[in-house]
């Protein structure tokens, strides 16, 4: 999971981004990176169960931390529950931060992308090894991991 190009946030500083991902209501954030323009955490894995197929588009918030207020938003990535599928079993996507139907446009005044790792697996199969063994209604479902 990593940003290219981010903005200008801070008066005396760059930026402070850190990310949050959420599906069907589950958050879970990344730290915070301080003062730079290029963030990355190679070691944040976030996993989601999902209905199969996918009901509702995975949301990426781009936040800039602030000290003494509330965090600003910098944008948001909505991952379509058809691209979450289309993603099986693994994909690479570098996608453009939007705020207000915009692409935000960093100080490099290219525009900001994050580019994340999905993983799809059909938890009926476990880790992919029991392809084509009959499922129950009961086993169905995907897990969809963020990297």
């Amino acid at each position: 999971l990593n940003l290219t190009d981010l903005p200008k946030m801070d008066t005396f500083g760059s930026c402070d981004p850190f990310v949050e991902v959420t599906y069907a209501g589950d958050k879970k954030a990344t730290s915070v990176q301080q003062n730079t323009y290029e963030a990355a955490w190679p070691d944040d894995t976030f996993s989601y169960a999902m209905a199969d197929p996918p009901d509702e588009p995975l949301r990426i918030e781009v936040f800039d931390w602030d000290r003494f207020s509330k965090s600003d938003s910098i944008g948001t990535v909505l991952v379509p529950a058809a691209d979450l599928l289309a993603a099986a079993p693994e994909a690479e996507r570098s996608l453009e931060v939007m705020q207000e139907g915009k692409a935000v446009v960093g100080k490099s005044k290219k525009n900001t992308k994050i580019t994340l790792r999905l993983r799809v697996i059909d938890k009926g199969d476990g880790d992919g090894a029991g392809a084509g063994k009959r499922k129950t209604s009961a086993s169905r479902g995907l897990r969809v991991t963020v990297e």
